[in-house]
């Protein structure tokens, strides 16, 4: 869907979570500092998609 594959969104993962940005656990991951989720999504190349705008599903 996104075009990552599963070990490089798992290294993602770690690093977020090693700098404490998320939380993983079992089957969840707990956000622990929105904002520095934000500040990466602004610094991000989000021409595709941008997940903080909400739009409407067309059928």
């Amino acid at each position: 869907m996104c075009g990552l594959s599963r070990p490089r969104v798992n290294e993602v993962l770690k690093s977020l979570e090693q700098q404490e940005i998320l939380q993983l656990s079992h089957k969840k991951i707990k956000i622990k500092n929105i904002k520095a989720v934000f500040k990466r999504l602004d610094e991000a190349n989000l021409s595709f998609y941008d997940p903080r705008i909400k739009r409407a599903i067309q059928m």
